[in-house]
């Protein structure tokens, strides 16, 4: 959600309107391609009309209601289904290399016939999950909509809530249910031909919007940096004054604007080397196990093990890695143009203000 590095700017009454079109938005199920473009252009918009003082109702019309309809009404029922796509893409290869890996063991079984569907999973989960998606999720999220609507206050951590709880009950639905063994060969015809439809999807877009869309999506890259940036030298700022605040009270000496941009870049670079450790422990791991595999054993069932340990191992650990990978790489971004320019943080950040306001001039 890139986004949400203009929304941690937009205060008061703005701030509580766009909390309610981010979960209206959220509702409706978009990709998060989709979802992050909308919200940017609608975050932008917002803050804009705050740092002007116009009122809301500037944005909204006379009706809030009709402006969520009207704002999303280019997301429809082929739209959704693109999304669900798109969002589920990552699971299906999963769920098929997965599946391809547990074939290729069961098939040194003697009466292994995979052509004849002789081997056979557990569909239960699969069932579970695709009734909770969309059912149960959907269900909730036409409700939470409907409240929005009509003016009823939705907290975003509450509609978290819910469909973590959703999740959790999913899951532990999927783990009780009685085994419902099926062949495998019809399930994993059918992850291939949605992988393929995927894959058909995006080719079909890309030629699309190729002629004109190269220098955009550049442009909008960034555009979407220099925001990011732009609202991490404020928060850093921020920081720094509550530090100096905190001190001067404590009669504390406080950091230098350029001892505490120095101590920036050095945590970029501690990031750095926390980022290289972690990949190398993950390397380290996956040939820990495939050498004694291959000694064992053969090649083929250590390259095995090798993927088993990439496929689990590598979604979990980038999910918690990846938001360090980048804070750090921004602190590096920052301090580094804070060297060229020959100023301190403090500095820089009146100097992106001074932008900011020649900017609004010229609107």
């Amino acid at each position: 959600m890139k986004y949400l590095e203009i929304k941690g700017r937009i205060e008061g009454e703005y701030a509580e309107f766009f909390d309610r079109a981010e979960i209206y938005s959220l509702s409706l199920g978009m990709d998060s391609e989709t979802h992050d473009e909308m919200m940017m252009d609608l975050a932008d918009t917002v803050l804009t009309a705050q740092k002007k003082g116009r009122p809301l109702g500037e944005i909204t019309g006379s009706s809030e209601e009709e402006f969520f309809r009207s704002y999303f009404s280019g997301f429809d029922w082929r739209d959704r289904v693109k999304a669900m796509l798109k969002n589920f893409f990552p699971v299906l290869c999963v769920m098929l290399v997965l599946e391809i890996i547990a074939v290729i063991i069961a098939s040194r079984a003697k009466d292994f016939d995979f052509m004849l569907m002789t081997y056979r999973i557990d569909a239960g989960g699969y069932l579970v999950g695709i009734f909770a998606g969309l059912f149960v999720v959907g269900a909730v999220d036409a409700f939470v909509r409907n409240a929005i609507i009509k003016g009823k206050k939705v907290k975003f951590w509450v509609y978290a809530l819910i469909m973590l709880a959703v999740i959790v009950a999913t899951g532990v639905a999927a783990a009780l249910i009685k085994p419902i063994s099926v062949p495998a060969l019809p399930v994993m015809i059918i992850e291939a031909l949605l992988i393929a439809a995927y894959i058909v999807m995006r080719v079909v877009e890309k030629k699309k919007n190729s002629s004109d869309t190269i220098d955009l999506k550049k442009l909008e890259r960034e555009f979407k940096r220099e925001n990011r940036e732009k609202t991490t030298v404020f928060e850093l700022c921020r920081q720094y004054e509550k530090e100096c605040e905190k001190k001067i009270k404590k009669g504390k000496k406080t950091r230098t604007p350029q001892e505490f941009t120095d101590d920036i870049e050095r945590l970029g670079m501690i990031g750095l080397i926390g980022d290289i450790i972690v990949g190398t422990f993950m390397v380290g791991t996956i040939v820990g196990m495939i050498i004694p595999t291959a000694m064992e054993s053969s090649i083929g069932d250590a390259l095995l093990m090798g993927l088993i340990t990439l496929v689990i191992t590598v979604p979990f650990v980038l999910l918690f890695t990846w938001p360090f990978v980048q804070a750090s790489a921004m602190q590096r971004s920052i301090a580094k143009k804070c060297r060229k320019l020959g100023v301190d943080i403090v500095e820089y950040k009146r100097m992106l203000e001074e932008q900011e306001k020649t900017a609004a001039q010229c609107d």
